[in-house]
């Protein structure tokens, strides 16, 4: 099966804040990339839908003062429910706009350089 990805993506935990509709629901992440992120939720999210993605940049599980948190608005491109019956998704980076697309660059940077604290461990 071909690899269609345009961007590589990295496997990292981060806590995400999705506000769908004036909604906030808590998520995180499972991985990201220059164009997204999978996700898993609780929100009911619809194929097509747009949100507002926060995602909370931390370190040692504190929140950074160094980072500004990164927010953006992003179409579901594809759900699917878990087996605890979470939402997972991929969401499509839409209009990060400078800073934004600043602080994904430095976050990918890190990643690809594994400086950023790995993922917690899931219980």
């Amino acid at each position: 099966m071909d690899n269609r990805r345009k961007h590589a993506r990295f496997t990292t935990e981060i806590a995400a804040e999705l506000d769908v509709e004036g909604e906030i629901f808590a998520g995180k992440t499972r991985d990201v990339s220059q164009g997204g992120a999978s996700i898993l939720t609780d929100a009911k999210l619809l194929d097509g839908s747009s949100v507002t993605l926060t995602l909370i940049l931390t370190e040692d599980g504190i929140e950074s003062a160094h980072t500004e948190a990164l927010c953006t608005r992003a179409t579901v491109v594809w759900t699917a429910e878990t087996d605890a019956g979470e939402t997972a998704a991929g969401l499509r980076f839409e209009g990060l706009g400078v800073s934004g697309t600043r602080t994904l660059a430095q976050l990918l940077s890190a990643l690809s350089t594994s400086s950023f604290p790995p993922p917690s461990r899931r219980t």
